[in-house]
């Protein structure tokens, strides 16, 4: 399984954690059903797996952490952070990573 970290509240241990987007088994499995179907294309297999990004990480709260300054301060406004904007941050050395990814496993 590959791996890529993101930033995630753990409301149960209550605080800020490292999660794997892959461990989401829908995504992971839209990304698989990617590569089959883009028969090399990168460009066709970079659209279907953002658009799965997005279906399953964006604007969801659960998905989401607010980053603020330290120390906090009036004149800083805390911004919400979903999971599709920490991975579209390095988009292109993300889909680098996952096309190399299958293009092993192939």
């Amino acid at each position: 399984m590959p791996e890529w970290n993101v930033f995630l509240a753990d409301w149960n241990q209550k605080k800020i954690v490292g999660f794997n987007i892959f461990r989401h088994a829908n995504f992971m499995a839209e990304c698989d059903e990617a590569f089959k179907k883009c028969h090399g294309d990168r460009t066709y297999f970079d659209q279907i797996v953002d658009r799965s990004l997005m279906y399953y990480y964006w604007c969801k709260c659960e998905w989401e952490i607010l980053i603020c300054d330290f120390p906090y301060s009036d004149n800083f406004k805390p911004n919400k952070v979903d999971v599709y904007e920490q991975v579209k941050l390095n988009w292109n050395k993300f889909i680098d990573y996952l096309w190399n990814y299958y293009q092993k496993e192939a």
